[in-house]
């Protein structure tokens, strides 16, 4: 198990109640952070959270457990597809890739496997999510109030504090 991030501190979700309500949060969170990582990155992800207290050990095993369990929606493959609109203009389509571009995108594909930094906002919807695990209320007007302070800080930071 890796070490906490603070050793004397307890993390913010160390566990949850198991009923309907935190079921579906918990579904509805991994399926938010499935939408935006690598499956193979959620675990890394999660682990993340964990290292900087975010959500406790026993929480990163039990979501990890659950995300395993889930499948994420794949859509159907097809071969090619060909617009109506399209169709009247003299195109030539290949069926075999342009050489050097099956490496560039293996590459592409290779990169993106196992990822999993979300932008700061994605952390802030998944801090959302886990205040909502934890039932404790989300005091819109704060999040507001930062919001407009950062805001001003990051467009105009000599004029707020007179720099």
């Amino acid at each position: 198990m890796p070490k906490m991030w603070k050793d004397n501190v307890s993390p913010i979700l160390d566990r949850i109640h198991v009923d309907t309500r935190t079921s579906l949060v918990v579904m509805r969170w991994l399926r938010f952070l499935s939408d935006r990582v690598d499956p193979a990155g959620l675990p890394r992800l999660l682990d993340y959270y964990f290292r900087i207290n975010w959500i406790s050990g026993e929480m990163l095993a039990e979501l990890v457990k659950i995300a395993e369990g889930t499948n994420g929606y794949e859509p159907p493959a097809t071969d090619a597809f060909v617009d109506e609109d399209v169709e009247d203009h003299e195109l030539l389509l290949e069926k075999e890739p342009v050489k050097g571009l099956e490496s560039l995108v293996a590459k592409e594909d290779d990169a993106k496997r196992g990822e999993w930094r979300l932008t700061p906002e994605d952390h802030i919807k998944s801090w959302m999510f886990i205040m909502e695990l934890k039932n404790e209320p989300i005091d819109k007007n704060a999040l507001l109030e930062v919001e407009q302070r950062l805001d001003s800080i990051e467009s105009n930071p000599e004029a707020l504090y007179r720099i």
